[in-house]
C-alpha cells in the first residue's frame, strides 16, 4: 500500500503486536484447527480495521480487495494468471494483431481485454465467439445501470465472483469497484466492505509514549477539534504547536515538558517542518525517562519525505467523510448517544435528529459527483452537524417550555440551510440547493411516524439508539444516485472518473 501513498508504511513490529492481540483475544477451542481458524479470522479482520484507520477512503476498498486476492493466491484457489488478467488486462496486446473486433459499441481496450481473457484462461476461450455471434444480448447487457448484478449471456452460470470481476473490468470499468465489494464480501465478509467509524478514544490508548498518533490531513478532514474534545474528556493538558518557520523552539519546549510532566502534545502541519520530525524520532527512541502518560499527536498532509522511521511506529489516522448514506449515519450515530436522545422528551426530536444525520450525509456524498454535485467542493464536516444539531435541540427544548405543540417550519429550514450550511456556502445555485434539500427533509410530513426518505430508507422509531443504530446496519450498501437528486448518468460519471488505474 506505501505504493498508492508512502504515508501508508508500516512495520513488522505493527504486525506482530496484532498477532499477539490476536492469540489472546480470539476464542478458543479445543480443536487446534479450529482454534487457528479462530485465530487467523480475528486477525485478518484486526489487520484490516488497524491499517484502513490510516487510510483514505478512496483506498481501503483497494485494501480489502488485494487482502482477498492475496488470500485466495496463497490458497491456490486463484493462479497468477488470474492475478495478471486482472490487474494488466489487454494493456500489452495491440488492437492491430488480434481478432478483428465485431461492433463499433465496443471499446478498443475493451476488446483487448476480452481478447486477453479468452487466450488466458480456459474458461473463456469462446468468449470472442460468443460476443461476435449473440451481439444483441451483450449490447443488452452493456447497456445495463447495474451490469454486476445482471446475467451475462452465456456465461453467467459458469462463473464465481473473480470471474464476474473479470468480465466488469473488460467490458464496464466504471462499475468495477461495485463487483469488487461483491468480491470481497463472499472471500471475507461484508464486514470488509463496510466502513469502520474512527474511535479516536480507543486509539489513544492503542498508543504509548513511545507511539505517536499521525493523522492524515486532507480538505475538510482536519481532526485537531476532536482531539482538543477528547483530551478534555480524558482532563489532560494538550498543548500545541502549528510547525512553520521559527516554531521548532516552542515544539522543542512543549514536547520537553510532555515528556517530563505526562501531557499532550499536538503538533499541527508538521509538512511545513519535516526536519524538525527527524529530531522528535531520535526522543522517542533514545530517551528513557519519558512519562507514560506523555501522547503525541502529528497532523501532516501526505509528503514524500515524511520521516519513515515515524511512519512505521506509529498510529495512522484519517477522519474523511465515509463514503455512503450507510457509512455517514454510522459515523453520526458514533457520535449521537443516548442522552442525547432524552435530551429532549419529545419524539420528533428523534426523528428529525435523525433526518438532520440523514441531511448531513447527502451534502457531504453530493461532493464525490463534482461540479454536478456542488458548484465548489465545500468542506462540510462534522462541526456543521454538531451546529445544526445543536440548534435544533435548543428549538425543540423552548418549543417544550413554551408548551408549543406545532412546528413553524420557516426558521427552522432557514438556520440549517442558511446559516449552518449556508454559512460555507458561496455559490447562489448551490444555495438554492440546500434550501431545496432543507424544504424537503423539514416540513410535516417528515414528523410522520415511519416516513421514508426514499424507498428502502425509512425513518426508525423507538427510544434506544440502538434501535437507530439497528436500523442504519440494514441499509443498503450501495446508494442510488437519485437519492442524491442526481440522474443515474451522474453515477456513470463518477465512477468513470474514479482512480481505477489504482488496482
Amino acid at each position: 500500500m506505501r505504493a498508492v501513498n508512502v504515508m501508508y508504511n508500516t512495520a513488522l513490529s505493527q504486525f506482530i503486536v496484532l498477532f499477539e492481540l490476536a492469540m489472546d483475544r480470539s476464542d478458543k477451542a479445543r480443536l487446534p484447527s479450529k482454534r487457528i481458524q479462530n485465530i487467523i479470522e480475528f486477525l485478518t479482520y484486526s489487520v484490516y480495521c488497524y491499517c484502513c484507520r490510516g487510510f483514505f477512503e478512496r483506498h481501503k476498498l483497494l485494501f480489502a480487495l488485494l487482502l482477498s486476492l492475496k488470500i485466495q493466491l496463497r490458497s491456490g484457489t486463484l493462479s497468477m494468471d488470474h492475478f495478471n488478467c486482472f490487474v494488466k488486462g489487454g494493456a500489452a496486446l495491440d488492437i492491430a494483431q488480434v481478432r478483428k473486433k465485431p461492433k463499433d459499441w465496443i471499446s478498443d481496450m475493451s476488446w483487448l481485454h476480452l481478447c486477453n481473457l479468452a487466450s488466458t484462461l480456459p474458461l473463456f476461450r469462446d468468449l470472442l465467439e460468443s460476443v461476435a455471434r449473440g451481439d444483441t444480448q451483450w449490447r443488452a447487457w452493456f447497456d445495463q445501470e447495474a451490469p454486476e448484478a445482471a446475467v451475462i449471456p452465456d456465461f453467467d452460470d459458469k462463473l464465481d465472483k473473480f470471474h464476474r470481476l473479470l468480465m466488469i473490468r473488460a467490458l464496464r470499468e466504471d462499475r468495477m469497484l461495485l463487483a469488487a465489494a461483491d468480491f470481497v464480501t463472499e472471500i471475507l465478509g461484508k464486514m470488509f466492505v463496510e466502513s469502520v467509524p474512527l474511535n479516536l478514544e480507543s486509539a489513544a490508548i492503542e498508543a504509548t509514549e513511545r507511539v505517536p498518533l499521525v493523522c492524515l490531513l486532507s480538505p475538510g478532514s482536519d481532526p485537531s477539534d476532536l482531539i482538543y474534545a477528547l483530551a478534555k474528556k480524558k482532563k489532560k493538558d494538550l498543548k500545541s504547536v502549528s510547525m512553520g518557520q521559527g516554531q521548532e523552539i516552542i515544539a522543542r519546549r512543549l514536547i520537553e515538558s510532555g515528556v517530563t510532566t505526562g501531557g499532550w502534545v499536538m503538533l499541527n502541519n508538521t509538512h511545513l517542518g519535516l526536519k524538525f520530525l527527524s529530531e522528535v524520532e531520535t526522543t522517542i527512541i533514545k530517551r528513557e525517562d519519558i512519562d507514560p502518560e506523555f501522547r503525541l499527536w502529528i497532523t501532516s498532509e501526505p509528503h514524500p519525505k515524511f520521516p519513515i522511521g515515524i511512519l512505521q511506529m506509529s498510529i495512522k489516522i484519517t477522519n474523511e467523510a465515509p463514503v455512503g448514506i450507510k457509512a455517514g449515519l454510522k459515523r453520526s450515530y458514533t457520535w449521537v448517544n443516548q442522552d442525547m436522545l432524552d435530551s429532549v422528551p419529545r419524539a420528533e426530536w428523534r426523528t428529525l435528529l435523525y433526518i438532520m444525520c440523514f441531511l448531513h450525509s447527502i451534502v457531504q456524498e453530493r461532493r464525490k459527483f463534482g461540479p454536478i454535485g456542488w458548484a465548489i467542493p465545500y468542506e462540510f464536516n462534522q462541526s456543521d452537524l454538531g451546529a445544526a444539531v445543536q440548534f435544533l435541540q435548543n428549538h425543540m427544548m423552548d418549543m417544550e417550555v413554551k408548551k408549543i405543540k406545532d412546528f413553524v417550519w420557516a426558521p427552522i429550514r432557514y438556520m440549517i440551510s442558511e446559516i449552518q450550511y449556508g454559512g460555507r456556502i458561496t455559490d447562489d445555485c448551490d444555495r438554492r440547493l440546500m434550501n431545496t434539500f432543507a424544504d424537503k427533509y423539514f416540513n410535516n410530513e417528515t414528523i410522520i411516524p415511519n416516513y421514508t426518505l426514499f424507498p428502502s430508507y425509512v425513518v426508525p422509531q423507538g427510544n434506544e439508539i440502538a434501535i437507530f443504530q439497528g436500523a442504519i446496519e440494514n441499509l443498503p450498501l450501495i446508494d442510488s444516485p437519485e437519492i442524491f437528486g442526481m440522474h443515474s448518468n451522474a453515477d456513470l460519471v463518477y465512477r468513470s472518473t474514479l482512480p481505477v488505474h489504482s488496482f
